[in-house]
């Protein structure tokens, strides 16, 4: 405690605990500064509709109560109170008994007409909803009129059609990957 008192020492400490608190307000006017001048960020993009909500597949044969389009109506009131914005339809255009779509313009009889479909869209459409249509063209039935076209090799289907052989290589290559690949 023999230099406490001195006068260079009592000098010091004041120099030093007023430049600490000067410092630290500078500190502090620069956070300030930093904060109000930084530019703004931009306005998040809005969200697409995946993103709103999931995607849930409907069987109009399974799902509707009276198994067919004008049913699936009433279900779509159960799936706005939910928040689901986006309906998956399973196919619905004409199949035979093999699965293979016989008509890609038609819809299966058992679940209405095209008439139905316009009205479940159209009613989706009012309750902020979307409607999305699964189709699996690979599928074409011996019966599908582009079956039949390229099988009498009519010239409006035959840039269409793949070369047997063509479709035999790219079977055995499907095979083959399988087979030792997946």
């Amino acid at each position: 405690m023999k230099f406490a008192n001195d006068p260079f020492w009592v000098r010091l400490r004041w120099l030093l605990f007023f430049f600490f608190w000067l410092l630290w307000a500078g500190m502090l006017a620069g956070a300030i500064a930093i904060i109000v001048m930084a530019p703004k960020c931009s306005a998040p993009e809005p969200k697409k509709f995946w993103e709103e909500s999931p995607i849930i597949q409907l069987d109009a044969s399974i799902d509707s109560p009276s198994d067919d389009l004008k049913g699936l109506e009433s279900v779509l009131n159960d799936l706005k109170d939910q928040h689901i914005k986006a309906i998956s339809l399973s196919s619905l255009v004409k199949e035979g008994a093999d699965g293979a779509t016989e008509d890609f313009k038609a819809i299966k009889s058992k679940l209405g007409n095209i008439s139905d479909l316009e009205n479940l869209i159209k009613v989706a459409t009012e309750k902020d909803q979307l409607v999305f249509l699964e189709l699996d063209p690979n599928h074409s039935s011996v019966e599908h009129p582009w079956f039949k076209q390229s099988v009498e090799r009519q010239d409006s289907i035959r840039d269409l059609r793949i070369p047997l052989r063509d479709l035999r290589i790219l079977v055995n290559l499907r095979h083959l990957y399988m087979r030792y690949c997946a």
